[in-house]
C-alpha cells in the first residue's frame, strides 16, 4: 500500500475509534510554509510529541506535502486560542501555518476537505475511504438474487443504517462505487455468477479496503475455504437472525452504534 495512501487509511480508521469511543477530539491541521527550508515534518512531529505528550497525540504525516494532522483530546474545554498560543510559544508562525476544529460533524468534514487536497483525485481507493467517514450514518449493501432473503435483511439491517438491495452483480458494483458502503453482505450462489467473484473483483479493482460477509445455505468446508480466498471478513449461514447480522455489524471497523 502506498505510503500516503495508508496514512489516509489509518487517519480514518483514527476517526471511527473516535466516533465509537464517543471521545471529544480536536484536530491541529499544521503545513510548513517554504519559506521554511530548514524545518522538516518529523522534527514538527517530534516537537508537538513532545509538547503534548505522546501517549496522547495522534499524529499523521504527509511528507511530501511537509503537512501533518493531528488529533488531540479537548476533554478539558480549552480554547482553540490556548492551543495556539502553546504550539507558537516555540515555533515561529511565518513558519508554520496551524488550523484547529472540533472533530465534529463540520471538522470531519473539513478534514476530508483537506485530505482530499493531499491525496487527489486520482486514488480512489482513499476518495471511498472519505466518503464512507464523512457520511452521518451507515450504510449497506446487499447482493442476492433471492426476493424473501432481500426482504429479511432490510428488516433486520434498516434500523442501522441506509440499505441498499440488489439482485444484478454489475448494479451491485456500480452502487458499491457510488456509496462506498461500510459493510456489503453478498450470496454466494447467485443464478448469474459466484458472489465471490464479485467480492474478489471489487477488493482487486475498487476497495482492498471493503468489508464483505458471505451468505450461503451451504455451510460445507469447500465454501468456507471459498469465502476466505474471496478475501471476506464473515460467513453467515441461511437461515440466519438478526442478532448474528448484528455481530458482524459490530465487527465492521466503520461501522457505529446508534448511541440512545
Amino acid at each position: 500500500m502506498p505510503y500516503k495512501r495508508k496514512n489516509v487509511s489509518d487517519l480514518v480508521a483514527a476517526v471511527y475509534k473516535i466516533r465509537k469511543e464517543a471521545i471529544k477530539m480536536a484536530y491541529f491541521h499544521l503545513s510548513i510554509n517554504k519559506a521554511a527550508d530548514a524545518l522538516s515534518v518529523d522534527e514538527l512531529e517530534q516537537f508537538l510529541q513532545q509538547k503534548f505528550g505522546k501517549e496522547n497525540c495522534h499524529i499523521f504525516k504527509f511528507p511530501d506535502e511537509k503537512e501533518i494532522i493531528m488529533f488531540f483530546p479537548n476533554m478539558r474545554n480549552q480554547s482553540f486560542s490556548h492551543f495556539d498560543q502553546m504550539i507558537f510559544e516555540s515555533l515561529d508562525r511565518n513558519d508554520v501555518s496551524l488550523l484547529i476544529y472540533d472533530l465534529d460533524e463540520s471538522g470531519i468534514s473539513d478534514l476530508a476537505s483537506k485530505l482530499r487536497l493531499i491525496i487527489g483525485e486520482e486514488d480512489i481507493i482513499s476518495n471511498l475511504s472519505l466518503k464512507r467517514m464523512c457520511r452521518l450514518s451507515n450504510c449497506i449493501l446487499v447482493l442476492d438474487d433471492d426476493a424473501m432473503i432481500l426482504k429479511t435483511m432490510e428488516n433486520i439491517l434498516k434500523s442501522f443504517g441506509q440499505v441498499f438491495l440488489e439482485k444484478e452483480g454489475d448494479n451491485f458494483i456500480k452502487l458499491y462505487k457510488e456509496y462506498a458502503p461500510n459493510i456489503v453482505f453478498v450470496d454466494i450462489h447467485l443464478m448469474r455468477e459466484r458472489g465471490s467473484d464479485i467480492i474478489r473483483k471489487i477488493k482487486t479493482e475498487i476497495d482492498p479496503e471493503m468489508h464483505a460477509i458471505m451468505i450461503s445455505s451451504d455451510g460445507t468446508k469447500d465454501t468456507v475455504l471459498e469465502v476466505k480466498e474471496a478475501g471476506a471478513q464473515g460467513f453467515i449461514v441461511k437461515p440466519f437472525n438478526r442478532d448474528t447480522v448484528y455481530k458482524h455489524l459490530l465487527k465492521t471497523p466503520t461501522f457505529v452504534p446508534k448511541r440512545h
